[in-house]
């Protein structure tokens, strides 16, 4: 039973499908490859885990999950770079 006086965010769980959502709205005008972004995240963020409250997860987990995916990004790029093929590449910052 939840706490009638507790906000909405520290009672409603965030659900897988919702996290990656999420981190792909996060990432997509950074990166180029939308489907191995994807690729990525959905092996980033777990199946069988319970990811918490909607807050604990911004809280907690989004920036892990986040980091992780870049990395990922990051070391396929090197890798592809090195068979001398066209790495992924981050999107240049837009100028305002």
């Amino acid at each position: 039973m939840t706490d009638a006086h507790e906000p909405w965010y520290q009672t409603v769980s965030m659900g897988r499908d919702e996290a990656k959502e999420h981190l792909f709205t996060t990432l997509k005008f950074e990166y180029d490859d939308h489907d191995l972004l994807r690729t990525y995240i959905d092996q980033t963020v777990p199946r069988d885990t319970d990811l918490g409250s909607i807050r604990g997860y911004w809280t907690f987990l989004h920036s892990g999950y986040k980091q992780q995916v870049v990395e990922k990004l990051r070391h396929f790029g090197r890798k592809k770079l090195s068979q001398g093929e066209s790495p992924v590449t981050r999107k240049p910052a837009s100028k305002k």
